[in-house]
């Protein structure tokens, strides 16, 4: 079992009723006394300044014609508690928009990892990642490169997240959330100040990051490192399948980015194996049919290449890039059938060119 209180957790705290003693001083202002005349000869929106807080405005004040000085005070408390229930309206609803924007992103969340960073026991910060297929309480555990859990338990009573290596409590915090707060953890028995600062890593950030790098490796030549890279984004959506954002498309481009970077290391057979991975995701991706064209004709297997270009021209009539490649291959397969075919075909270049020639 686990030693310690967890932290409590957070309320929003409620707008406050003006109270008596603050209308009070408020109506001994001269500036209030001169509301009171502005109020008797028909005004409509003036400025309240009270201490400590921006200037409050109170609009469309009605009184009687004659009214006195008690019933403009009280005309002037009403406006005065009808700003604050309008502000705890406001206050309400952003609370309410707040907590369904919580609960959206709790449901789509299955953190990939944790990433500790600011406490005061420094064996407590650093990168969680989830411990195996571990779960407690409805939620993953993670754990750290020093053996520290992060998990959801439930101590003495209450329910919430722990930092610590059992039984030993470092940090806490109480909350039925099965994702894990950023702030406002307490420190416990073993811990010290301050507490730590907890980010959350989706499989889909984690996805991305591991793209980013790899597209940077790539554009710097490093063709290894891109594999590398596109290799892991892939493990971990493999670990993570079903995760909200890893989808289909996401995972052709991987695939199809590996292939360009294997082809070229002159890993053709692997790029093909990564274009007909990326094409199965998305039958529509152009450029996988053309990586696995170019893994195939540098495997000399002629036709296939050539059937992989008409695959996508059925899929982009008049691609640019699928057409060019065409021509390319043309030209080999007509030096691949020896000299005269090549003369041939030269000539009959020259015979188009003469008669463009003329008609200019």
């Amino acid at each position: 079992p686990w030693s310690g209180n967890l932290g409590s957790s957070r309320s929003m705290p409620a707008a406050a009723e003006p109270s008596p003693a603050e209308v009070e001083r408020l109506m001994s202002d001269p500036r209030v006394r001169e509301l009171q005349y502005k109020l008797a000869h028909g005004g409509e929106k003036f400025k309240l300044e009270v201490t400590n807080e921006k200037p409050q405005e109170v609009r469309n004040i009605v009184v009687p014609e004659g009214a006195s000085e008690e019933e403009q005070m009280a005309a002037l408390q009403r406006a005065m508690e009808e700003e604050a229930r309008n502000k705890q309206r406001e206050a309400d609803e952003e609370a309410r928009r707040a907590a369904a924007a919580k609960a959206e992103r709790i449901a789509q969340s299955d953190p990939w990892c944790y990433v500790l960073s600011g406490a005061g026991t420094a064996a407590a910060n650093g990168t969680y990642m989830r411990d195996g297929t571990a779960v407690k309480n409805g939620a993953r555990v993670y754990v750290n490169e020093r053996g520290f859990l992060l998990s959801h338990e439930v101590v003495g009573g209450g329910e919430g997240w722990i930092v610590g290596v059992a039984p030993k409590a470092y940090y806490g915090f109480q909350t039925t959330d099965k994702l894990a707060p950023e702030e406002g953890w307490a420190v416990q028995e073993h811990g010290s100040s301050p507490a730590p600062r907890v980010a959350h890593v989706e499989p889909l950030m984690a996805v991305e990051a591991a793209k980013r790098e790899g597209n940077a490796a790539f554009k710097k030549g490093d063709h290894a490192a891109a594999v590398q890279r596109y290799g892991e984004a892939l493990e971990t959506a493999a670990a993570c399948s079903g995760a909200h954002g890893l989808s289909d498309e996401l995972l052709a481009v991987l695939h199809g980015n590996r292939a360009e970077a294997r082809l070229q290391l002159g890993e053709h057979a692997e790029a093909e194996g990564d274009a007909d991975a990326a094409l199965e995701l998305d039958p529509c991706f152009v450029k996988a049919y053309v990586r696995r064209a170019k893994a195939l004709h540098a495997q000399e297997r002629w036709g296939a290449a050539e059937a992989a270009l008409r695959d996508a021209l059925e899929v982009s009539p008049g691609a640019r890039e699928v057409l060019a490649q065409q021509e390319e291959y043309r030209v080999a397969a007509l030096a691949r059938s020896g000299k005269e075919a090549v003369l041939s075909e030269l000539s009959g270049l020259l015979g188009r060119l003469s008669a463009l020639v003329r008609r200019k």
